[in-house]
């Protein structure tokens, strides 16, 4: 679990088991139709495949979508309580774009903001692209090169070299601590790779350079 989630546990109601229990129960009798699946995956896809360069517009977009999917569903039809806070952040990322700033969206002010979580886990998955791809054969200069290459014209990291790449990844593997990094880029580095990311560490290294190069799957 990430400090984020952590966090957001400690504050979350303590439910009984049997109140549990009965929500899992009214949650197997009430699966996602097929067909709305099949449509919130389309609609999805293809926001993802959107030339619109609003960021902020196309995240609206896909929460709108994920929203109407759950509306017409039986269990919050019954329980419409349990999408309200879904429903208020689409509001407010509508809301975003037109100039209204919703408080939830106004970061602490008190002590030095965090690290952008997005900005931890490309990272994260950069120094990891670099961990596979040196124990794949490469060297390490060739390693961070690669990945600096990837990542040339991401947006929010400025100009990425070698040199950046080789300090990510030897402060994640430090890990947490004064000077350290944030979880969400522990969690990027050390989080289990798909099967069909590949067999061998080149492999895998060079599915993570993909994913990175990859404009649609850009973190930042």
């Amino acid at each position: 679990m990430t400090k984020r989630a952590g966090e957001a546990a400690q504050n979350m109601p303590m439910i009984d088991d049997a109140t549990t229990e009965a929500w899992v129960a009214e949650a197997i009798e009430n699966p996602l139709p097929l067909a709305s699946w099949v449509d919130l995956t389309i609609q999805l896809r293809a926001l993802a495949q959107s030339s619109n360069p609003d960021e902020t517009l196309l995240t609206a977009g896909a929460l709108l979508r994920v929203v109407s999917v759950l509306e017409e569903q039986a269990i919050f039809i019954r329980h419409p309580e349990a999408i309200v806070a879904l429903k208020r952040l689409s509001g407010a990322l509508f809301d975003l774009r037109h100039g209204t700033v919703h408080p939830m969206f106004k970061p602490p002010t008190q002590g030095r903001p965090p690290s952008g979580s997005a900005k931890s886990v490309t990272q994260g998955t950069a120094a990891r692209a670099m961990s596979e791809l040196m124990k794949g054969g490469m060297p390490q200069r060739d390693a961070a090169q690669a990945v600096a290459g990837a990542l040339r014209g991401h947006k929010g990291l400025g100009t990425v070299t070698a040199a950046k790449v080789t300090n990510w990844r030897a402060r994640i593997e430090e890990g947490e601590g004064p000077g350290g990094v944030v979880n969400a880029a522990l969690y990027a580095y050390r989080r289990p790779l798909p099967a069909d990311m590949g067999a061998t560490a080149l492999e895998r290294g060079k599915a993570l350079l993909a994913e990175l190069r990859n404009p649609a799957t850009s973190l930042v």
